[in-house]
């Protein structure tokens, strides 16, 4: 075909080379799809990133919001959760007995009693300075992230001002402790769900639900930013939001029970505890 006059005034002005020119044979893209270039300022090192990338859209916006390295916030937290299952009775457990109260081992677990006299208390305090050095932490964060799990069994109840305790806290006592405490407090058979301030503020919220003579119950307490909830057997009894302050003290494992003025029997019995803490 031969050159026209319009043909020649359409190269006015190229500066392009041949081979620059020839760059552009077999080009099939269109002027949208060339234009998806626009404002590209990326290298060709850069684009090669992508290559042999196979992640989906859905897939890269999984990292939507992260604002540091992903590995180093997974290490962070596999340094700070710490995983405890003891089975009862372990051998760090002391007794604490007062008046006719007695402790015996009941299958595969801790039974205690308080007996028949009046005023009378059985307490099974952990020895160690606290539960958690077994996990590389002197104390217990109670304001922390934690699930804590007992298994617990009533063998009977005889009394009526009777109380039970299966709980962490500083001091190993049968009765709401004056320091920080978490866990349940059985009021003859009446599940309540224990949380207690380090300044003695003691909260007992009614779960309705009672504990069944003789039956092995699993009992939870967790606590997800300031919500601490009870669960029995898997079910969701109650929640509030924690008063617990920041801060560390030490944590015990604490099984105790009280006849209260009752002359008559209160039983309790711990036959696993497990934990999990973010510390």
């Amino acid at each position: 075909m031969a050159l026209t006059k319009v043909g020649v005034e359409l190269l006015e002005g190229i500066t392009a080379s041949t081979a620059e020119l020839n760059l552009l044979d077999g080009v099939t893209s269109t002027t949208a799809e060339l234009n998806i270039l626009d404002g590209v300022t990326a290298t060709a090192v850069e684009l090669n990133i992508l290559d042999g990338v196979t992640a989906t859209a859905v897939e890269l916006n999984y990292t939507e919001g992260v604002t540091s390295n992903i590995q180093t916030q997974i290490d962070n937290i596999d340094s700070a959760v710490f995983v405890g299952d003891i089975a009862v009775p372990p051998s760090q457990f002391t007794s604490a007995l007062a008046g006719s109260g007695t402790v015996s081992s009941e299958g595969s677990g801790l039974y205690i009693n308080s007996g028949t006299t009046a005023g009378s208390t059985s307490i099974q305090n952990q020895i160690a300075t606290s539960l958690f050095r077994g996990v590389g932490q002197a104390n217990f964060r109670y304001s922390s992230d934690y699930s804590l799990e007992f298994w617990v069994s009533s063998i009977s109840s005889n009394t009526t001002n009777g109380k039970a305790w299966y709980m962490i806290t500083g001091t190993g006592v049968a009765a709401d402790p004056t320091t920080a405490a978490v866990g349940f407090r059985v009021d003859q058979l009446a599940l309540k769900g224990l949380s207690v301030t380090s300044g003695g503020s003691v909260t007992a919220l009614d779960l309705s639900t009672s504990l069944s003579a003789g039956v092995l119950t699993h009992l939870v307490v967790t606590r997800v930013g300031s919500t601490m909830t009870w669960y029995v057997d898997g079910v969701s009894k109650g929640s509030i939001t924690s008063g617990l302050a920041n801060g560390d003290s030490v944590g015990r494992l604490v099984l105790s029970t009280t006849n209260g003025i009752d002359t008559a029997n209160n039983y309790a019995g711990l036959y696993r505890f497990r934990f999990r803490t973010v510390q």
